[in-house]
């Protein structure tokens, strides 16, 4: 499954200011496993997802508020280098198509850090999803899908002198807009 990820990331410090938003781009390759179970035209499931990433961003040649602390030209930057959700699916089935909606817990790898000199905080973050896809089925056992998803990173942080500068201690906000497209083999009906 291959996947377009606009993103956008925030730093804040509650002495020094923010960066305000700014934008991180990427892509995602991963694979989808999951089960569904179907009662007439409804269909309930459970799948899970991982995903390796090239995320990215930066604040520009300066960290916005935090400048204060931080000498220009440096960045303030963000970037992920895996994503993984766990979701519960709930859909509509007619003829050859499934539409669906999606929310769940999302887990992803944040990783901060001023720009020089690229070397950064990195730790596992926990937070959210929710989207909606659509399903249609190809022949027998193959689908192919189409979804969006919005995860919610909301609690990074950059917390060493060394990676962060005088924005040690900024809490880190990272949100991901995915669009992203598959084709999947299924065991059984929907």
């Amino acid at each position: 499954m291959a996947a377009s990820a606009p993103a956008i990331s925030n730093w804040s410090d509650g002495v020094i200011g923010t960066t305000g938003s700014f934008p991180t781009s990427g892509f995602l390759v991963g694979g989808t496993a999951g089960v569904n179970y179907q009662i007439a035209e409804y269909v309930f499931g459970i799948e899970g997802d991982g995903d390796w990433t090239n995320l990215r961003g930066n604040s520009g040649s300066a960290c916005g508020a935090i400048s204060a602390v931080v000498t220009p030209p440096v960045s303030c930057q963000t970037q992920s280098q895996w994503l993984a959700t766990v979701r519960g699916r709930v859909g509509y089935a007619f003829d050859r198509i499934l539409l669906y909606g999606t929310a769940g817990a999302a887990f992803g790898n944040v990783q901060t850090g001023l720009n020089p000199p690229s070397t950064f905080d990195s730790a596992v973050e926990a937070g959210w999803t929710v989207g909606a896809g659509v399903e249609v089925a190809l022949a027998q056992n193959w689908t192919a899908k189409a979804e969006y998803l919005f995860v919610d990173l909301p609690n990074a942080t950059c917390t060493t002198a060394a990676n962060c500068g005088g924005a040690a201690g900024s809490i880190v906000s990272f949100n991901e807009n995915i669009i992203r497209a598959g084709v999947n083999y299924k065991f059984g009906p929907w």
